[in-house]
């Protein structure tokens, strides 16, 4: 009896380690887009846990869940976006790794157009960023 009791809390024990270090799995569910902003809202199963914001002059992200997740800006300047079986990457232009989710082709499509008119807007000589007003006055 006592055998089966300590492989019962053994086994409860290893099942409650593996679910707390496992590892969510992160998507994309739905957006939000304005003229200044696309908001890429980002779950785990179906709790809302960060998301993805591409602006005129970066992309900034947020999104955890437990001790898991990812926070940070960069440059529209200094990425690509890429899709890969169900996949939306976006990497340095030196092919580091920075983010990649689940997310279905239409929100890739939408993501990928977003980016690419902001990148254009923003490689304009006419285009004056806030970097640039605070740092040149």
């Amino acid at each position: 009896m006592f055998r089966i009791i300590i492989i019962i809390f053994f086994l409860i024990t290893s099942i409650s380690i593996m679910f707390l270090f496992s590892n969510p799995k992160f998507h994309i569910q739905s957006f939000t887009e304005s003229d200044d902003f696309l908001i890429l809202n980002v779950y785990s199963k179906s709790k809302k846990c960060g998301f993805i914001n591409i602006n005129n002059e970066n992309i900034t992200y947020q999104y955890s869940l437990g001790l898991k997740g990812k926070k940070g800006i960069i440059d529209l300047r200094e990425v690509v976006l890429g899709y890969d079986k169900e996949i939306l990457l976006i990497k340095t232009k030196e092919n580091k790794n920075i983010i990649s989710i689940k997310c279905n082709q239409r929100v890739y499509e939408k993501t990928k157009r977003y980016f690419d008119n902001k990148l254009k807007m923003r490689e304009d000589e006419s285009f004056k960023s806030k970097r640039d007003i605070f740092w040149r006055g």
